[in-house]
């Protein structure tokens, strides 16, 4: 930019000595003869054309140099919202990351828990813990299959009279306690078409 700005300077000065130049060639061709009104237009036509040599020679270059910088802003823009998409992106995973590495430790701090001890309510009360704690459920059930029912041991939650109530023949196909279990994978019931828990 400092020689857009050497080439401004040196064009006024040149421009100065130009209307300096012509004033005396115009004052020595013409002398006492010469009409006032005239001297005022060459003057004003004079300053025009100086005028748009400066903008040709001055503000056309300056003018590419302000459309380069217009499509650089434009990239610059594009970038910083691909790079803003990234970062974002980013702290999602960095986040879920750290939800399953939060969830390991629970897990490996259980399975310590069940290698030092043969204590089954001592587990079960370690994996009602970590389930209510890690998952935020406000309801946690452990069911144990004996035979063809699944029977309720250790709950958060709710009562043990009515934990005792709760034993579910797997025969019932219907029931969604004993699809969860056959299909082997959690679920997560927003609304209850069934008869809810007590």
């Amino acid at each position: 930019m400092s020689a857009m700005i050497k080439k401004t300077y040196w064009l006024t000065i040149l421009v100065l000595i130009m209307g300096v130049v012509l004033s005396f060639i115009v004052r020595s061709l013409f002398g006492t003869s010469f009409l006032p009104r005239f001297s005022i237009t060459v003057s004003i036509l004079a300053s025009v054309i100086l005028a748009a040599i400066m903008l040709i020679f001055v503000f056309m270059p300056l003018s590419k140099r302000i459309v380069g910088l217009t499509i650089f802003q434009e990239e610059y823009n594009e970038v910083n919202g691909l790079l803003e998409m990234r970062d974002k992106e980013l702290e999602e995973k960095t986040e879920m990351l750290k939800r399953r590495t939060e969830m390991l430790v629970t897990f490996n701090r259980i399975n310590k828990a069940m290698m030092s001890t043969f204590d089954l309510n001592r587990i079960l009360d370690l994996i009602l813990d970590a389930v209510q704690r890690e998952i935020n459920f406000d309801r946690v059930i452990i069911f144990l299959l004996e035979g063809n029912t699944l029977i309720p041991k250790k709950c958060i939650g709710m009562s043990d009279l009515k934990l005792e109530r709760l034993t579910v023949p797997t025969l019932d196909k219907n029931n969604f306690i004993v699809q969860t279990v056959m299909d082997a994978r959690a679920r997560i019931f927003t609304e209850m078409d069934v008869e809810p828990l007590p």
